[in-house]
């Protein structure tokens, strides 16, 4: 892994690969889905220049899986990434670098997270936590 952004995105692949096995969606549920939105957005319909309104995660993440849908990148950062035993849990088995790397990330994210509410505090005075 080269940069925090690769064991944030491992990690991101890793839970919408968990969330999918927890709510039973199947390879045949991602068929359907891209079927469905091959059909609303037929390729050639479109070209470089000209490219459909929605790419298929957009799509999938406005449509979901029977409504369902997995948190979008930046909720995932916010809540789940910040599990630290959640996280742990998809890394194990992994090389034990990611690991590493992840809880070194972690905790730059939440000092960063931290200083956030102190600034915000400091703006009107009220109790963010």
């Amino acid at each position: 892994m080269k940069s925090v952004n690769d064991i944030r995105t491992l990690c991101y692949n890793l839970y919408i690969m968990d969330w999918k096995k927890d709510h039973n969606i199947t390879i045949d549920d991602e068929v359907a889905a891209m079927k469905a939105y091959l059909k609303e957005y037929p390729p050639e319909c479109f070209t470089e220049a000209n490219p459909p309104e929605l790419t298929f995660d957009e799509y999938l993440m406005e449509r979901g899986f029977n409504g369902e849908i997995y948190a979008c990148y930046e909720e995932f950062l916010d809540n789940e990434y910040c599990d630290e035993e959640y996280i742990e849990s998809l890394l194990t088995g992994i090389s034990g670098k990611y690991l590493k790397q992840y809880k070194e990330d972690n905790a730059v994210l939440q000092e960063e997270h931290e200083r956030t509410i102190e600034l915000i505090r400091g703006l009107d005075g009220l109790d963010y936590e």
